[in-house]
């Protein structure tokens, strides 16, 4: 659900929407896509160690 808000509003600033930005959302921006990084190492953690073993 973060992703999509996340899309529509660069989206909305692509087509020219001035779009008002909070330090509040720098900082959620900087935990969703910490988020993202965090869930696909761990995909591909996962998936070495069912190689492994």
């Amino acid at each position: 659900e973060a992703h999509h808000a996340q899309t529509k509003l660069l989206q909305e600033y692509a087509s020219g929407v001035e779009i008002k930005i909070e330090i509040i959302m720098v900082h959620a921006q900087d935990h969703l896509m910490t988020t993202m990084t965090l869930l696909e190492v761990a995909k591909e953690m996962l998936a070495l160690y069912k190689k492994v073993n």
